[in-house]
């Protein structure tokens, strides 16, 4: 697969260290008050927004440049440094500021689902002035991740989002966003995600959530099904975004656009195939059949995918299998990234056909895509 033109997608958001200490050789119970219970090894690994979906973009071969905010610590430095060696060149817009860099210690034992430690740090002083002229400069698309980890960017209904997207906007840039799951008695928790959405999705092109994250935000339980995915992705459109990509966990992908050519028209830009091969689509891509050795930062590498293929000028059937290829490829390994291979491989593997995972919801009238 090749470029057709010669930016790059700019990668702004949530930045943090992510630690993942080996607990593979622990018993049932690790946890257990006054015990020392020895472990395995830590590695670490730049993580968030930035170092999960910028690294997985460039792993992939897509030209990357990135923007967010780290602490004058030993944490900063070392997140600098790696990235520094991941993402050549595309790291000149991280900002060292006074305060914390945030990190986050993943903790997986023996048959238990995963658990986050969470430490936010500097990244709630980041703002739409972090993005400026320059970094924009020469960017296709802007992805931003991870809202309600910002508080700038969570607080006010998203009033710092709508800025930094208008600007992007001004500037021909593509919109995408991430969010992520408020912790319960964070600031975010109790904040009017409805509201928030209402404010920003009309500036954001390509809207990019789990289901989980959705459910949150409107107040909903139980199982998905076919009827809550178009229900939703109806609400999201109708808020003015143009493209809804929900991640479902081990079930794959759904993706919905709009039936108005006009709100795609910055398709033209990046596609080969114009607006029609994106307008009103709905359909999932169910998950790849591979061994899973970890899921961390799988949602993130999925949107890389998403983000490439449409970057390279793909239709939105091929970029969404593409999006769920990488993510297959991503939790091959214990970390987000070291499992992703260049896209013209992901390419080859969607085209030569892998078996797939049932989905686990009735999709009653939902396409299903191979």
């Amino acid at each position: 697969m090749k470029l057709n033109h010669d930016r790059k997608i700019a990668v702004m958001g949530y930045l943090c260290l992510d630690l993942f200490p080996d607990l593979s050789g622990c018993g049932q119970e690790p946890f257990i008050p006054g015990r020392l219970q020895e472990i395995g090894w830590c590695p670490a690994f730049p993580g968030g927004v930035v170092g999960n979906t910028g690294v997985a973009l460039q792993r992939l071969g897509i030209p990357v440049k990135t923007a967010g905010r780290i602490g004058d610590d030993l944490f900063g430095r070392f997140i600098r440094d790696r990235l520094r060696q991941l993402i050549p060149g595309g790291i000149e817009h991280l900002r060292r500021a006074d305060g914390h860099t945030g990190y986050c210690i993943v903790l997986s034992p023996p048959r238990c689902d995963r658990m986050f430690l969470a430490y936010r740090g500097i990244n709630d002083d980041l703002s739409a002035d972090d993005a400026d002229d320059a970094f924009l400069e020469e960017a296709a698309i802007l992805h931003f991740g991870y809202p309600p980890l910002c508080r700038r960017f969570a607080s006010d209904h998203g009033a710092e989002l709508q800025k930094l997207f208008r600007h992007a906007h001004a500037h021909g840039l593509v919109t995408s966003l991430d969010m992520s799951l408020p912790s319960p008695g964070s600031f975010s928790y109790n904040l009017d995600w409805r509201e928030f959405l209402c404010r920003t999705l009309p500036d954001t092109d390509l809207f990019l959530p789990s289901i989980e994250e959705l459910k949150f935000m409107f107040g909903l339980s139980g199982g998905t099904s076919g009827a809550m995915l178009h229900a939703l992705s109806e609400r999201l459109l109708e808020f003015g975004t143009a493209v809804v990509g929900m991640k479902l966990g081990s079930d794959g992908l759904y993706v919905r656009t709009s039936p108005n050519a006009a709100r795609l028209s910055f398709i033209e830009a990046l596609a080969d195939k114009g607006v029609d091969a994106w307008i009103n689509r709905e359909f999932v891509v169910p998950c790849r059949q591979v061994e899973v050795v970890g899921t961390t930062g799988a949602g993130d590498a999925t949107i890389a995918g998403f983000l490439a293929g449409m970057f390279t000028g793909t239709s939105v059937e091929q970029a969404a299998s593409l999006a769920v290829a990488v993510g297959a490829c991503s939790v091959t390994a214990s970390d987000a990234i070291s499992g992703i291979v260049p896209l013209r491989e992901v390419a080859e593997q969607v085209a030569a056909g892998q078996p797939v995972r049932p989905l686990s919801f009735i999709p009653e009238h939902l396409k299903i895509l191979s």
